[in-house]
């Protein structure tokens, strides 16, 4: 996105409200605007449907768009699809095709700089040598410059990629440990908890059996000391 910034910057757009970000969620006023500048920086007649100030206004503001893109018949424009990117400018691809476009633009208002690039006269060979080999050295160095500058963007890119990737995977491993920890607790906690359980009822189990024991020997003890004193009473009558 920086570069697209820089390509319109040179172009004279300005803008406040855009940014590197400007394109990460949808952005469908942005979008419009410049989409808006870039063609009347090409052809300033070309847009009669501006500005868009209401949803009714969307709809012939686009299809002059997509007109615009039909009758531009540009290899480098072809492969994009701009009746989808209008009402849904944001990610790569809208970065991809506004990147494009902005360097079309520039190369198209380079050549009209210097109509001598358009039309060459046939009759004077060398001047046509010198202009053509100023205009190729010219090409050369511009589409050396964005191409540098293209792959130093991509590989940027793909290293904020690779660190969100890895700190992502941390994050997930972090979360399964967390979850592991958790698990293994509620299991101690569990275990505790049953054999807590388990040693309430064995103690309640012995109390029990100890107070069966008690209660059944305390009969036996007094059914004797009763049979002992009625003998005792029996044989002390018999003597009177």
């Amino acid at each position: 996105m920086e570069i697209v910034m820089d390509n319109l910057k040179t172009l004279g757009f300005n803008d406040g409200t855009l940014s590197q970000k400007s394109f990460e969620v949808r952005n469908v006023k942005l979008f419009e605007k410049i989409i808006y500048f870039l063609i009347s920086a090409i052809d300033s007649q070309r847009i009669e449907t501006w500005p868009v100030l209401s949803r009714k206004d969307e709809l012939p503001f686009r299809k002059e768009v997509i007109e615009f893109f039909k009758d531009l018949d540009q290899p480098s424009m072809s492969a994009f699809d701009v009746s989808t990117l209008l009402p849904n400018p944001s990610g790569f691809k809208c970065h991809w095709f506004l990147l494009t476009f902005t360097k079309f633009v520039l190369e198209t208002l380079i050549q009209r700089s210097q109509p001598q690039w358009q039309k060459v006269p046939l009759v004077d060979l060398g001047k046509t040598d010198a202009i053509m080999e100023k205009k190729l050295m010219v090409l050369a160095q511009f589409h050396e410059s964005q191409i540098l500058s293209n792959f130093a963007f991509y590989d940027e890119e793909i290293k904020k990629s690779n660190s969100f990737y890895q700190q992502l995977m941390k994050e997930h491993k972090h979360l399964l440990k967390e979850r592991d920890l958790a698990n293994r607790n509620s299991a101690t906690e569990g275990r505790n908890v049953q054999g807590a359980k388990c040693s309430r009822a064995k103690s309640k189990g012995e109390m029990s059996k100890g107070r069966n024991v008690q209660g059944a020997k305390c009969p036996r003890g007094e059914m004797r000391r009763g049979e002992m004193s009625k003998g005792r009473n029996a044989k002390g009558r018999n003597v009177l």
